[in-house]
C-alpha cells in the first residue's frame, strides 16, 4: 500500500477508503483475497 485515505463521518457505519497500491498486479490479488469479506474493492487506474 502506497496511499491510504479514509472518508465519511466516523459516526457513521458508511465509511469508506481510497488505498494506492504500487501496481495493478498488488490491486488485483488484494481484491481476490478480500472477496468473502464485507469489503468491496475495486481496482481504478485514476489517482487518489
Amino acid at each position: 500500500v502506497v496511499d491510504c485515505r479514509i472518508c465519511g463521518d466516523p459516526n457513521s457505519v458508511m465509511r469508506f477508503a481510497f488505498i494506492e497500491f504500487a501496481d495493478d498486479g498488488r490491486c488485483k490479488s488484494s481484491s481476490n483475497a478480500w472477496w468473502n469479506h464485507s469489503w468491496f474493492l475495486s481496482c481504478q487506474s485514476s489517482a487518489i
